[in-house]
């Protein structure tokens, strides 16, 4: 399978995230102590995923942390939130719809 079928299929996992959350927010994270071949892989496919999902959605917002709360023994946390525009704000993390660039 090559990085874009696999992207594919990780995308329908991606939209059950955002489906099943409430605040329409899925969250990856980068392990501590991977190698960096494996991290870079990793936030290739990563990457991969997000750009074929904004295909079908194009309201994702992808942000990342440093880790905390549940996360702590990750190195990066990478989340991904769908807006749902409302009087031209997101209620989940009151982004402006004027001013999202995606």
């Amino acid at each position: 399978m090559n990085r874009h079928e696999q992207a594919a299929c990780n995308v329908q996992g991606l939209f059950d995230l955002l489906d099943r959350s409430p605040d329409n927010l899925a969250v990856y994270t980068l392990p501590k102590g991977a190698p960096a071949d494996v991290r870079a892989k990793m936030l290739t496919a990563f990457g991969d995923m997000v750009e074929r999902a904004r295909a079908d959605r194009p309201d994702l917002a992808v942000r990342t942390a440093p880790p905390h709360g549940d996360f702590m023994d990750a190195e990066m946390l990478l989340s991904v939130h769908e807006h749902r525009w409302h009087d031209g704000r997101c209620p989940g993390c009151d982004a402006r719809r004027d001013s999202f660039d995606g």
